[in-house]
C-alpha cells in the first residue's frame, strides 16, 4: 500500500542522526493507525467478550442473570453492522477510520477490541505502538 508506505517515509524524514525519530511521530500515523484499526475489526480472534456478573441482575423483560454467571459481547454484532462501521462492512478497508481522528488503541461504543470502560486493556496503547515500531523497523 503506498500510502502507508509514504507515510512511513515521513517518519523516518524526522528521524534524528542516529536514526531515532520522536515518540509524536507515532501518533501522527493516521493511516497506519486506521489500518490497524481495521486489521483488529476483522479479525477472527476475538468474536466474544466474556463478561461475568458481580451480583444478580433483572432485566425489563423480567430475563434473570445471577451474580457470577458468565455473560459474552458478540462483537461481529458491532464490527459488521452498517450503523456503525459505514457502507461495506465486511469488506476490508484500510482507511476506513482515517476520518474518526481516533488511534487504534482508544475505545468506543463502536470499537471494542481492547475492551471498555474502566475494565479496558491497560496495554493497548502499548501493544499498537508495538505494532508501529515493527512496522516502521521492517522499511
Amino acid at each position: 500500500m503506498q500510502e502507508l508506505y509514504d507515510e512511513q517515509l515521513e517518519v523516518h524524514k524526522k528521524a534524528d542522526e542516529n536514526g531515532i525519530f520522536p515518540f509524536e511521530a507515532l501518533n501522527n500515523m493516521k493511516r497506519l493507525d486506521s489500518f490497524i484499526k481495521e486489521s483488529f475489526r476483522l479479525s477472527e480472534n476475538v468474536t466474544t467478550l466474556p463478561h461475568v456478573t458481580s451480583k444478580d441482575y433483572t432485566f425489563s423483560n423480567e430475563l434473570q442473570v445471577p451474580k457470577d454467571h458468565s455473560i459474552y459481547l458478540y462483537v461481529d454484532d458491532i464490527y459488521l453492522d452498517e450503523s456503525l462501521q459505514g457502507p461495506n462492512p465486511q469488506s476490508f478497508e484500510p482507511f476506513r477510520h482515517l476520518n474518526t481522528n481516533a488511534s487504534a488503541s482508544k475505545i468506543s461504543k463502536n470499537y471494542v477490541i481492547f475492551g471498555g470502560g474502566k475494565h479496558a486493556c491497560p496495554g493497548r496503547q502499548l501493544a499498537v505502538n508495538e505494532i508501529k515500531f515493527s512496522y516502521i523497523i521492517l522499511y
